[in-house]
């Protein structure tokens, strides 16, 4: 992997253990991953178990100057511990593509109303903080399935057959 290559010790945090996992990852606890972790990386689905995986309590173990990056789902983080975190220092910078009660800024052209989303300001303010529009899915590879996948779906529909595509 690339990080292999510097030399860095990669930390893992599952619930579930992947038989897959790198040789050069190790699966460790929640709390021993937050002490040791000079960049945490969320890679989680949002449910009740997950919301707010990353509140007060957590960044009080990290270490001082932590990075978060979070691509994954906006709830994973306690949107307000995060800024009290950065305005402290414990956490040094944030990579954020996805931000808590998100749902109704992404896909719309907002540009001419007035948000209600104070931690959106204060977040977009800090030169630490990189935000990007909830886009990290948006790769070639992932377009390519998404498309694939409709049209299998839509076979499957004129076909008389089940989607196994089917959301709702």
């Amino acid at each position: 992997g690339l990080l292999e290559g510097f030399k860095c010790k990669v930390l893992v945090y599952s619930p579930r253990k992947n038989k897959e996992l790198p040789a050069y990852a190790e699966y460790t606890e929640l709390d021993d991953l937050l002490k040791n972790s000079d960049i945490i990386s969320l890679h989680a689905p949002s449910n009740e178990s997950t919301f707010h995986m990353l509140g007060k309590d957590e960044f009080s173990k990290m270490k001082d100057g932590v990075i978060i990056v979070n691509t994954a789902r906006g709830a994973l983080i306690d949107t307000e511990a995060a800024i009290d975190a950065l305005e402290s220092g414990k956490i040094g910078g944030m990579g954020l593509d996805v931000i808590e009660d998100e749902f109704d800024l992404v896909y719309y052209d907002r540009r001419e109303e007035i948000l209600h989303k104070k931690p959106l300001y204060l977040l977009r303010s800090y030169p630490n903080v990189t935000m990007t529009h909830h886009m990290a899915f948006y790769t070639e590879q992932t377009i390519l399935t998404m498309v694939r996948d409709s049209l299998r779906g839509a076979r499957c529909h004129f076909d008389g057959k089940e989607n196994p595509w089917k959301v709702c």
